[in-house]
């Protein structure tokens, strides 16, 4: 049996990379003034405009 290289792939570093992105500015917005309904509505604004529909599926596991 082979074993798993403990490397990502290109691909897999960008995506860690724009999830730790994400995952800063969506604590930003956690701690932002304004009501709960507020700050999910711009939460799931921000989710669409970094991650595609398909991408989105994965986001809730990071948060």
């Amino acid at each position: 049996m082979q074993e798993r290289s403990p490397t990502c792939s290109p691909s897999c570093v960008q995506w860690k990379a724009r999830i730790a992105t994400y995952l800063a500015e969506r604590s930003k917005l956690l701690n932002a003034g304004g009501t709960e309904a507020d700050r999910q509505a711009v939460i799931q604004q921000l989710r669409q405009l970094r991650f595609s529909p398909q991408e989105q599926l994965r986001v809730p596991v990071y948060e």
